[in-house]
Protein backbone atom coordinates (compact mmCIF):
# COMPACT_ATOMS: atom_id res chain seq x y z
CA UNK A 1 0.00 0.00 0.00
CA UNK A 2 1.63 3.29 -1.25
CA UNK A 3 1.62 6.58 0.32
CA UNK A 4 -1.68 8.02 -1.99
CA UNK A 5 -3.39 5.83 0.74
CA UNK A 6 -1.96 8.20 3.56
CA UNK A 7 -5.08 8.79 4.74
CA UNK A 8 -6.05 5.43 5.24
CA UNK A 9 -2.63 4.75 7.20
CA UNK A 10 -2.89 7.59 9.68
CA UNK A 11 -6.96 6.71 10.09
CA UNK A 12 -5.61 3.10 10.72
CA UNK A 13 -2.66 4.62 13.12
CA UNK A 14 -5.56 6.72 15.07
CA UNK A 15 -7.82 3.87 15.48
CA UNK A 16 -5.02 1.50 16.67
CA UNK A 17 -4.08 4.15 19.65
CA UNK A 18 -7.63 4.58 20.61
CA UNK A 19 -8.17 7.86 18.54
CA UNK A 20 -10.15 7.09 16.21
CA UNK A 21 -12.84 9.34 16.77
CA UNK A 22 -10.52 12.65 16.36
CA UNK A 23 -12.21 15.05 13.21
CA UNK A 24 -8.65 15.10 10.81
CA UNK A 25 -10.68 17.28 8.16
CA UNK A 26 -9.73 20.31 9.57
CA UNK A 27 -6.25 21.82 8.74
CA UNK A 28 -5.32 23.52 11.92
CA UNK A 29 -5.44 19.47 13.40
CA UNK A 30 -3.59 17.58 10.45
CA UNK A 31 -2.30 17.90 6.75
CA UNK A 32 -0.86 16.20 4.17
CA UNK A 33 0.83 17.66 1.59
CA UNK A 34 1.81 16.00 -2.10
CA UNK A 35 4.75 16.68 -4.22
CA UNK A 36 5.95 15.24 -7.26
CA UNK A 37 4.02 13.34 -9.64
CA UNK A 38 6.16 14.73 -12.90
CA UNK A 39 7.77 12.29 -14.81
CA UNK A 40 11.38 12.39 -13.72
CA UNK A 41 10.10 12.06 -9.78
CA UNK A 42 6.96 10.28 -8.54
CA UNK A 43 4.05 11.24 -6.52
CA UNK A 44 4.74 11.15 -2.78
CA UNK A 45 2.86 12.65 0.06
CA UNK A 46 3.90 13.00 3.69
CA UNK A 47 2.18 15.03 7.04
CA UNK A 48 2.79 18.51 7.07
CA UNK A 49 1.14 19.68 10.19
CA UNK A 50 0.51 16.97 12.92
CA UNK A 51 -1.52 18.50 16.15
CA UNK A 52 -2.73 15.04 17.58
CA UNK A 53 -1.98 13.92 21.68
CA UNK A 54 -0.24 11.14 20.00
CA UNK A 55 3.54 10.80 18.41
CA UNK A 56 3.32 11.65 14.55
CA UNK A 57 3.85 8.60 13.15
CA UNK A 58 7.23 7.76 10.79
CA UNK A 59 6.91 6.14 7.73
CA UNK A 60 8.49 2.81 9.47
CA UNK A 61 5.29 2.51 11.47
CA UNK A 62 2.47 3.13 8.90
CA UNK A 63 3.97 0.74 6.95
CA UNK A 64 3.98 -1.66 9.50
CA UNK A 65 1.83 -5.08 9.29
CA UNK A 66 -0.79 -4.20 11.85
CA UNK A 67 -1.39 -0.57 10.76
CA UNK A 68 -1.70 -1.86 6.88
CA UNK A 69 -4.25 -4.75 7.96
CA UNK A 70 -6.22 -2.17 9.20
CA UNK A 71 -5.73 0.49 6.43
CA UNK A 72 -6.97 -1.81 3.88
CA UNK A 73 -9.80 -2.64 6.16
CA UNK A 74 -10.78 1.16 5.90
CA UNK A 75 -10.25 1.32 2.34
CA UNK A 76 -12.71 -2.03 1.58
CA UNK A 77 -15.31 -0.58 4.02
CA UNK A 78 -15.25 2.98 2.03
CA UNK A 79 -15.44 1.16 -1.15
CA UNK A 80 -18.48 -0.95 0.25
CA UNK A 81 -20.13 2.16 0.81
CA UNK A 82 -19.13 3.55 -2.25
CA UNK A 83 -20.29 0.78 -4.55
CA UNK A 84 -23.79 0.68 -1.84
CA UNK A 85 -24.45 4.20 -2.13
CA UNK A 86 -24.20 4.43 -6.62
CA UNK A 87 -26.28 0.97 -6.90
CA UNK A 88 -29.10 1.64 -5.15
CA UNK A 89 -32.24 3.04 -7.03
CA UNK A 90 -32.40 6.60 -6.18
CA UNK A 91 -35.12 7.22 -3.22
CA UNK A 92 -37.87 8.56 -5.58
CA UNK A 93 -37.91 4.92 -6.80
CA UNK A 94 -37.71 3.39 -4.03
CA UNK A 95 -40.77 5.23 -2.97
CA UNK A 96 -42.11 4.30 -6.39
CA UNK A 97 -41.44 0.58 -5.96
CA UNK A 98 -43.00 0.33 -2.68
CA UNK A 99 -46.02 2.41 -3.84
CA UNK A 100 -46.73 0.08 -6.39
CA UNK A 101 -46.50 -3.24 -4.31
CA UNK A 102 -48.47 -1.96 -1.72
CA UNK A 103 -51.16 -0.46 -4.34
CA UNK A 104 -51.01 -3.69 -5.94
CA UNK A 105 -50.54 -6.71 -3.81
CA UNK A 106 -51.42 -4.69 -0.12
CA UNK A 107 -48.42 -5.44 1.65
CA UNK A 108 -44.93 -5.91 1.13
CA UNK A 109 -42.66 -8.95 0.23
CA UNK A 110 -39.06 -10.39 -0.68
CA UNK A 111 -40.80 -11.14 -3.88
CA UNK A 112 -40.97 -7.71 -4.78
CA UNK A 113 -38.96 -4.87 -6.75
CA UNK A 114 -38.08 -3.08 -3.87
CA UNK A 115 -36.79 -5.59 -1.67
CA UNK A 116 -35.16 -7.43 -5.05
CA UNK A 117 -33.44 -4.78 -5.81
CA UNK A 118 -31.76 -3.48 -2.55
CA UNK A 119 -31.23 -7.47 -2.33
CA UNK A 120 -29.21 -7.21 -5.18
CA UNK A 121 -27.49 -4.39 -4.36
CA UNK A 122 -26.43 -5.69 -0.86
CA UNK A 123 -25.25 -9.37 -2.07
CA UNK A 124 -23.11 -7.38 -5.15
CA UNK A 125 -21.27 -5.22 -2.28
CA UNK A 126 -21.24 -7.16 0.97
CA UNK A 127 -20.31 -5.74 4.03
CA UNK A 128 -16.33 -6.29 4.59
Amino acid sequence: MNNEYISYKIQAYLELNNSGSIDTSHSNILQIIQYGGTVDTPLSMSIDVWNIDLPKPSQEILDSTENITRAHYLVSSSMFVQNRTTNYPVIGEQFDMLYHELNTSGSLSVSGSWFQSIKNVKDSYPKP
